[in-house]
């Protein structure tokens, strides 16, 4: 895995641990998002699912927000460009 400056920069404020990342990177869904990159995340209840039986196996409690964690990556030389914690909106109840 090869991280731009901005992402090292992002990973340390984001506090998201490099198991996160390793596990993202290697079992996350990705998505072309054009001009050549791509987003990579856990699309699916079951690739969360995998993420976090794979931590506790290691010993290490998941965090809630850990498994909303993207990255965008290049496309030709697979650089993580920046990485971050999704955020879903609620609804306002009307």
């Amino acid at each position: 895995m090869v991280l731009t400056h901005h992402a090292e920069k992002r990973i340390k404020q984001r506090a998201i641990p490099k198991r996160v990342l390793e596990l993202l990177w290697s079992y996350g869904s990705r998505i072309p998002l054009g001009k050549g990159a791509q987003s990579v995340c856990f699309s699916s209840r079951n690739e969360r699912k995998f993420f976090e039986t794979d931590l506790k196996r290691q010993g290490i409690n998941p965090k809630k927000h850990w498994s909303s964690t993207y990255l965008i990556a290049c496309n030709q030389d697979n650089t993580i460009v920046t990485a971050a914690y999704g955020h879903k909106r609620k609804r306002r109840s009307s």
